[in-house]
């Protein structure tokens, strides 16, 4: 299985488990959205988003016009969200505010497990 290959299923498995747990037991978000509003929770955070977003860009970063090119974004965005939780922490903390009080998170979750589906076909047929 070569690296881009293993990285879409990583990645689609991942992008399907998760949200679909957070959908099946919204307690589950409840708790996870108030985990994330204490700056300690988002540091550690910020400290795992940069080490696997280096290890995906330092892996694969490749910029090809095809559906490859969706893990290295996916790299790209881990990398920098979690910089920004390292760095600038405030801006974050009133998303997070927003996000519990918007209607959007279940389509939201939906539209990542979408993507994540996506990845998987494409891991195995390609």
């Amino acid at each position: 299985m070569a690296t881009v290959n293993f990285l879409a299923a990583l990645w689609g498995f991942s992008l399907i488990i998760i949200p679909l747990s957070l959908l099946v037991r919204p307690k589950h978000l409840k708790n996870l959205l108030r985990l994330m509003e204490n700056e300690t929770s988002l540091f550690l955070h910020g400290v795992l988003g940069v080490v696997l977003g280096l290890a995906m860009v330092l892996n694969y970063n490749i910029w090809e016009v095809n559906w490859k090119v969706i893990i290295t974004v996916l790299g790209w965005l881990l990398l920098i969200s979690g910089s920004v939780l390292l760095f600038v922490p405030s801006p974050v903390l009133k998303l997070i505010t927003k996000f519990k009080q918007s209607n959007l998170v279940s389509l939201i979750l939906t539209i990542i497990v979408v993507l994540g589906c996506f990845l998987i076909y494409f891991s195995f047929t390609y």
